[in-house]
This record gives structure tokens, sequence and C-alpha cells, in this order.
């Protein structure tokens, strides 16, 4: 999802950088699911570049998206027209590939989310495919009320 899209929806889209200006990482929040009866609950989408991994960028960038998605009156420079009450994110959903080759054994993510406050409650096996291997999907929800 661009960046673009993601602000039309008046959600955020935010990026960590490193001392020489690189992007090492990025937190975006976009639509669950198309239809009107979804519109308070949003997918997070959080990347790390590989030599950032395991230096808190991560939890800075999910604890930052976490709380303009809970203010985001309070954050202007991501959020500039907020959602009305009526439009208020109320859930967000992790959607994350488990992959068994990774850190620890696939579920070192899913560990970060639920240290953060999200609760797993979904796991599809063998849904997609990673570098020529079937992979499982786990879905973690953080309510936001």
């Amino acid at each position: 999802m661009s960046a673009n899209r993601v602000r039309t929806c008046r959600l955020p889209f935010i990026t960590a950088k490193n001392e020489q200006g690189e992007v090492i990482g990025y937190a975006y929040c976009g639509t669950f699911r198309e239809r009107k009866g979804y519109r308070h609950t949003v997918e997070l989408s959080l990347f790390c570049r590989f030599d950032s991994v395991g230096k808190g960028v991560g939890a800075q960038l999910l604890t930052k998206v976490i709380d303009i998605i809970k203010e985001p009156g309070e954050f202007p420079e991501y959020i500039t027209t907020p959602r009305s009450e009526d439009d208020k994110v109320r859930m967000v959903m992790a959607c994350m590939s488990v992959d068994e080759t990774s850190w620890n054994n696939g579920l070192g993510l899913r560990d970060f989310y639920i240290r953060h406050g999200f609760e797993q409650v979904g796991y599809m096996n063998k849904v997609g495919e990673k570098m020529g291997r079937w992979i499982d999907v786990c879905y973690l929800q953080l309510s936001v009320w």
C-alpha cells in the first residue's frame, strides 16, 4: 500500500532513519477490509531493514504508530484530518508469515507483538509461499479502545 493511499484513509505511515538519513524501517496501517462494517479495524505493516533488526527500531515504530492510532488529533504531522468518532479505529490487526528458518522458528515476531500487547487470534497452515517453501500465517490483534 502506498503512503498516499494510507494518508487518504486518514491512517499513519511513518519511517525511521539512521544518522545518514537512510530509511531503516517503516510502519503503517491500512484498511483491514473494504466494506464499511470493518472501518474500525486496520491492518498494521511493520518492516525493519535487516541490519536494524534487534536494535529497538521496530519497537519504536510500533509504539509510535499505535500512539497515532489512539490519538490521531495529537499528531497533525501524520494525520492532518482525524477520522470522525463514527470511523475511529478500535482494532489493529497484524498478519505475519511464519518462516521456520527465521528467528525462534518463525515465531520471534509473534512473540514481539505479544510483548507489545497483541493477542494471537488466528493461525493458518501453509497458505503462503516464500522462496519456494509453503509458510503459515499468524494473525494477532490489539484493541485500542
